[in-house]
């Protein structure tokens, strides 16, 4: 079965998260604290085997993806690096290294998930409406060639974890610098743990 979303994306994401047992997404932007966020949508991303992949460029905020790592979601930031030109000369401020992504996997401990794929950031514009927007959610049945698709990721990422007793400092501090300095040392001294998730 097959879902078009052109309108009340931030309802249906809600809905579809309702039951879910664990979500696995990468999404481009995220702006959206969980207190913004259905209950039911961040228990799902509490899973030991739920991930959110966010890439750290504006508008992203490392505020917000700092509260979603204390409210238990497993958050990690897409941080590989292409390497030679990947735009033409006069493409100025464009990172060469950006993750556009927008999917969410929801299971539900069933043979059923959903996949939703479309155009969607984590932001308030995107899933409440002042921008318009478009997503596809398709039914697939677990382990099936379009479910294992989905869930391969050769993606490189690192997990976020602020502690919660230097989180003010870590968020005005290390991770805004790096946020604003992709390609400095100081983002790789940064005390995070490398995640591979190729298969």
């Amino acid at each position: 079965m097959i879902e078009f979303i052109a309108s009340n994306a931030y309802r249906r994401l809600n809905e579809l998260s309702v039951g879910s047992v664990k979500i696995n997404a990468a999404v481009c932007y995220w702006t959206m604290p969980p207190g913004e966020l259905a209950p039911a949508f961040i228990a799902a991303l509490r899973h030991k085997d739920s991930s959110l992949v966010v890439d750290m460029h504006s508008p992203t905020s490392i505020d917000s993806l700092a509260k979603l790592n204390l409210a238990g979601v497993h958050v990690f930031l897409y941080l590989f690096q292409i390497v030679g030109k990947t735009e033409v000369a006069d493409s100025k401020g464009i990172p060469d290294h950006l993750m556009h992504a927008k999917i969410f996997v929801f299971d539900y401990g069933t043979p059923e998930i959903k996949i939703w794929v479309g155009s969607h950031n984590g932001t308030r514009r995107a899933l409440l409406g002042l921008n318009f927007e478009f997503a596809t959610v398709i039914s697939c049945e677990r382990n099936s060639d379009l479910h294992l698709k989905a869930c391969a990721s050769s993606m490189k990422s690192e997990i976020f974890l602020p502690s919660s007793s230097n989180l003010k400092s870590i968020c005005t501090g290390r991770y805004k610098a790096a946020f604003r300095s992709m390609h400095s040392l100081s983002f790789r001294s940064l005390a995070l743990r490398v995640l591979q998730t190729a298969p």
